[in-house]
């Protein structure tokens, strides 16, 4: 698992390489660094790595919610609260999901190290846009994922505004008009080489949907 972070929001992010209108990769024309030193084709490349599932959820009695919300069946017995897996206050972490039916596989990633013990790194660090030198403005965001038999998909796109100080009363000039959100997608022309602006559309996978690819 892959996080990739392109602060020139004016370049595709992820692209539709085979024509069929789904972004399916990362634009193979941005260069993956781990350090942004200037050149608007880097895209910053992270690692991400998975949390063990474990812990448990909340179950107990919710008299705030009047009816059960959907897909609910029933209403929790339990009378304490689980343990939180951080040793920090601040962080009421309880429960980290798997994915599948296998209940060892992983569906939560983030940024090593990790150290359950400790209060800072209990599920990883923290993103600095900052310190990795990616700009004020619009930023694009996306995963990307590949299998153990290496099938490859990217996630739809975030659009981040990189504030160094949203604390000063002021917005970053190209975050101000949320009307005007970049794409972050594109096509590949296989004859150029090069990505258009058309856009692609992200990936839909609908509920119990299993989808084979030729």
């Amino acid at each position: 698992m892959e996080i990739f972070i392109l602060d020139d929001a004016r370049l595709p992010l992820i692209v539709d390489m085979n024509g069929d209108g789904i972004c399916n990769n990362i634009n193979p024309n941005l260069i993956p660094t781990i350090t942004v030193s200037g050149d608007p084709r880097e895209t910053l490349k992270l690692n991400m790595v998975p949390l063990d599932p474990g812990g448990g959820a909340d179950y107990r009695w919710d008299d705030v919610t009047p009816v059960l919300p959907p897909p609910c069946q029933a209403w929790g017995v339990a009378t304490d609260p689980p343990d939180a897996l951080c040793p920090v206050v601040e962080n009421d972490l309880d429960v980290l999901i798997w994915y599948t039916y296998d209940k060892t596989e992983p569906a939560i990633y983030g940024l090593p190290p990790f150290n359950a013990s400790s209060a800072l790194h209990c599920t990883g660090i923290q993103f600095d846009a900052r310190a990795n030198n990616i700009a004020e403005g619009w930023a694009c965001i996306a995963v990307k994922a590949t299998d153990n038999v290496g099938n490859t998909s990217v996630s739809a796109p975030l659009r981040v505004c990189i504030d160094y100080n949203p604390y000063d009363g002021t917005t970053p000039a190209d975050c101000q008009n949320l009307l005007n959100l970049p794409d972050c997608t594109g096509t590949w022309d296989p004859g150029t080489s090069t990505v258009l602006t058309t856009p692609c559309t992200p990936q839909v996978f609908q509920a119990n949907e299993v989808r084979r690819e030729e």
